[in-house]
């Protein structure tokens, strides 16, 4: 007896331990796919969302806010002070402004972003959003949006946002509306650079891509109107359907419905359905969705409408994520797709008509006869494994272009700008037409062109003494823009073997020396990187020198002279050993840093950020200050990178020749950099797509319109001359 109580005593032992183990193993495995770092990244508002009026607090005057009791000059994300919150049912330094003051009636909703730090993994508070009548004592409305983390990034400051519908009833003008955050727990951490905006959303439940807007798709078997998408072979993906599910109206949805027209003459046709939600703070992919379609399905040889459900999980509905829908080409054949769409609906399923239909909104896993597979677990994207989307530039239609030149006035071909030593586009002349003009630095001439609206091309402007030499400048190292005074019209810093030059072009066409410095003096040495931008609130453009060793000196011409404004060292700046390349990226006075090891070939970057008090702080907040790297997209020195602001937008190119013409628009955020849309062109000539040729310069400007980019690309061919020489435009949004 007592043998038989050991063997179960040991027995239940075993149990217990494989019982533990298999917890173990499973939690490790669903920590594999479940633990994302979270990091705070730059606001990307939800399609159908337009910012009405932003605020900004960055907690450094007092007397704007209530509560200044939680003000704390311990540690501070920007300025000198941040709010503390110490502990439980402690408040944080408190927005206030009358419902007068913001634009209230004209706004759907409130979206509130906060950067927290704290020392725990463990924080919860909650966002707090009120309305009240402060006469009468009495809160009209309250709202709180909890924030309760037990994997909290510890010491780095972090983004939370939380987004309010505004209530209309009662509400009028003399309310105060109050903005703060409510600890409920006894975990102390500091909040710092309060944003407040103002927006209005215009939410809808349906999305058709039919295909007709992009033109450069082929129009020989449309379903509808004049266009329709060809899939022709293996791994090729259709234009898809691509935004944030603030689009929709979320409430009350419990499936995606997506349908398409589709012709395949191919009675072993095989596509897929796929749908795919991104968060897009964590950049991962927490839902993924497909649905095989075989020609067995339906009838060959006409068009099919082919219908899929998808359950639409609570969990993944958040207005911030991203949802996208394509189809996906599986084998060799070839398969035309029209009018794709998606929709959310509610429990009730409105769909009709004589059509296959693959029936999943049980969301049960399952195989089917067509393959088909149902799972949802999040996914770690790798930016740098397509399908990425596709951004199309189009080409703008400009007369008087002959090859590489643009036609002077007499009919002849003027300077070929491929072989030109430098371009640069700027507002030189005429500033109040808010325009850029195209300087070309080339045979010592200094040549400049601007566009006639009324004519569609452009034309050179004489320029009095625009011979270099006559001014003394030879052997043109460096060329940049800047504008010195605010007035909104740029000159031109000049580097050359011996000296430093500042180059104004007047409206009478006249080209005067502003100033001139040798070689290694006044600070402006050999060596030294050069950027001149506005770092500042002013309209003045400013330099900025950085040597070597990372030091750097910010300087503002006036007077005559160099003034300096801010002096500092950036460790991570120091080029001695490597290869560097600095890019400033406007409106968000960050610079890119990216730099190769001359011994390792190893690259890296980073992002630093101009702070009012004249310092540079570090962007990305893990990595020890350093972008993550991102396989074959990570950054080189040797890349171009081009910015340029519209009226909405800023955006930045990265151009990479190592092995084909590689354009991309990429989006930098507090770990690294994602890649949004790899760029192609349309509506060119025959075959003269810049990508085709072996060499392609791109010069960013405002050429036709203020505000609206456009990019001029020269191409050329040096070693198989098989495509001619060609100056193109194309449209930068």
């Amino acid at each position: 007896m007592k043998r038989k109580i050991k063997y179960i005593v040991w027995a239940f032992f075993l149990i217990a331990i494989l019982y533990a183990g298999l917890r173990v193993y499973k939690y490790y495995k669903w920590k594999r796919y479940f633990s994302i770092e979270k990091a705070g990244n730059q606001l990307i508002l939800p399609a159908g969302e337009k910012i009405i009026q932003e605020f900004i607090f960055d907690f450094e005057n007092p007397e704007a806010l209530l509560n200044p009791e939680a003000l704390s000059t311990e540690i501070s994300r920007s300025g000198k002070t941040s709010s503390c919150q110490k502990g439980k049912d402690s408040y944080s330094v408190t927005f206030s402004k009358a419902v007068k003051d913001v634009p209230y009636a004209s706004s759907t909703d409130v979206r509130i972003q906060v950067w927290l730090y704290a020392e725990s993994k463990e924080i919860e508070t909650s966002i707090v959003f009120s309305v009240e009548d402060v006469d009468a004592k009495q809160t009209l409305f309250w709202d709180g949006l909890q924030i309760k983390e037990n994997n909290f990034p510890v010491k780095t400051w972090t983004m939370r946002e939380g987004v309010f519908t505004l209530p209309k009833e009662k509400i009028k003008g003399e309310h105060v509306i109050k903005i703060y955050l409510w600890n409920t727990c006894s975990t102390k951490f500091y909040a710092d650079d309060l944003n407040v905006l103002f927006t209005v959303s215009d939410a809808k439940t349906f999305i058709l891509n039919d295909m007709e807007a992009i033109d450069y798709l082929p129009t020989e078997r449309p379903y509808s109107g004049i266009r329709s998408s060809k899939l022709v072979g293996k791994d090729q993906y259709c234009p898809g359907i691509n935004t944030f599910l603030g689009y929709f109206d979320l409430k009350d949805k419990k499936y995606f419905d997506i349908g398409a027209w589709i012709w395949s003459k191919d009675k072993d046709m095989y596509a897929t359905y796929i749908l795919e939600i991104h968060d897009t703070s964590k950049q991962e992919i927490v839902s993924w969705n497909r649905v095989d379609i075989k020609s067995s399905d339906f009838k060959t040889g006409e068009w099919v409408r082919i219908h899929s459900a998808f359950p639409a999980k609570e969990e993944f509905l958040k207005p911030e994520h991203k949802i996208k829908i394509y189809i996906w080409n599986r084998n060799e054949n070839t398969v035309y797709i029209d009018d794709l769409f998606i929709r959310l609906r509610s429990e009730g399923n409105s769909r009709s008509g004589s059509s296959f239909i693959h029936d999943l909104v049980a969301a049960i896993p399952k195989k089917t006869e067509s393959g088909f597979v149902y799972y949802n677990k999040p996914l770690e994207i790798k930016e740098n494994i397509p399908p990425f989307n596709i951004k199309w530039l189009e080409k703008i239609i400009v007369k008087g272009t002959s090859g590489s030149s643009l036609v002077t006035e007499k009919g002849k071909p003027g300077t070929d700008f491929s072989k030109a030593d430098f371009i640069i586009a700027g507002n030189f002349i005429e500033a109040a037409d808010e325009r850029d003009k195209i300087c070309v630095l080339s045979n010592n001439k200094l040549e400049l062109y601007k566009y006639l609206s009324s004519d569609t091309k452009f034309v050179s402007v004489p320029i009095a003494n625009n011979l270099l030499s006559s001014h003394n400048i030879h052997k043109v190292l460096l060329v940049k823009k800047i504008d010195i005074d605010g007035d909104k019209a740029d000159e031109l810093f000049i580097k050359t073997n011996d000296a430093y030059y500042l180059l104004k072009i007047h409206d009478n066409k006249q080209v005067s020396v502003l100033w001139k410095c040798e070689i290694n003096k006044e600070g402006f040495d050999k060596n030294i990187k050069i950027i001149s931008e506005n770092f500042s609130d002013n309209k003045k453009d400013q330099l900025l020198l950085i040597q070597p060793d990372g030091a750097w000196r910010m300087l503002s011409f006036d007077k005559a002279k160099w003034t300096e404004l801010f002096k500092g060292e950036v460790k991570e700046w120091d080029s001695k050993n490597s290869i560097i390349n600095f890019h400033f990226i406007e409106k968000k006075q960050q610079i890119l840093c990216v730099k190769e090891d001359q011994v390792s070939k190893k690259c890296e970057y980073v992002l630093h950020s101009f702070s009012k008090q004249g310092t540079f702080l570090s962007v990305f907040r893990n990595n020890r200050g350093k972008g993550l790297l991102n396989g074959l997209d990570t950054l080189k020195p040797s890349d171009l990178f081009i910015s340029f602001t519209s009226r909405n937008s800023t955006s930045l190119l990265r151009l990479n020749r190592d092995w084909r013409f590689d354009l991309k628009e990429i989006v930098l955020n507090e770990k690294g950099f994602i890649i949004k849309n790899t760029l192609d062109f349309t509506a060119y000539l025959a075959d003269e797509n810049p990508k085709f040729y072996e060499s392609s310069m791109i010069v960013p400007g405002n050429y036709f319109k203020p505000h609206e980019p456009a990019l001029m690309i020269i191409s050329s061919n040096k070693k198989k001359e098989l495509l001619p020489d060609v100056l193109q435009f194309f449209k930068a949004e």
